[in-house]
């Protein structure tokens, strides 16, 4: 996993900055149209997390970084595959990994109770998500979008006022879930 991390370091200050743009319009794209997207997350989350799994195993067995590249890319796109022939296995994902930054701010993330209790409740929204696909979806997207913008943007800016944070949020995960609800039908 070291290979990771050196690839991670060796980033510009620069590449942030379109990194951070490229964020900016996923967490929006995820905010408003997150439930039209569903497919294109669930197979992106399924692609991202087979690619951390096939390079973390990877890396462990060896250290030349073609090698462990490939592997998380082969997993990568099987496990992007897989997401989509187990749709409701993306969807349970899809809606956990979108609340989850939101409950761990919530509730914390420097303890490990914290951490197991956001875990724990990305969990029941996960599958509260597999019976209720359509409006959890929106309602975890447009919430998840909507922290993820408001992040993004308080941190150019330099607000460290958690308050402010939570108030963008909120209001772009009210208007992310009145375009999506009035957009998108059973």
């Amino acid at each position: 996993m070291n290979h990771v991390t050196e690839y991670l370091n060796q980033i510009t200050a620069s590449s942030f900055s379109i990194f951070g743009m490229v964020f900016l319009g996923l967490a929006l794209l995820n905010c408003f149209l997150g439930y039209r997207l569903k497919k294109l997350w669930i197979g992106m989350i399924g692609f991202l997390l087979g690619i951390a799994i096939g390079a973390g195993i990877t890396s462990l067995f060896s250290e030349n970084k073609t090698v462990i590249l490939a592997a998380g890319l082969v997993v990568g796109i099987l496990a992007a595959l897989l997401s989509f022939r187990l749709y409701l296995i993306g969807v349970f994902f899809y809606a956990a990994l979108s609340v989850y930054p939101l409950i761990a701010g919530l509730i914390g993330k420097e303890l490990w109770w914290e951490i197991a209790l956001s875990v724990i409740a990305a969990f029941l929204i996960g599958l509260l998500a597999v019976n209720f696909v359509r409006p959890v979806l929106i309602i975890a997207s447009a919430v998840g979008g909507g922290m993820q913008v408001s992040q993004i943007i308080m941190g150019w800016i330099a607000m460290e006022n958690p308050w402010g944070l939570y108030g963008v949020a909120a209001g772009l995960a009210l208007l992310g879930m009145l375009v999506q609800f009035r957009s998108s039908k059973e």
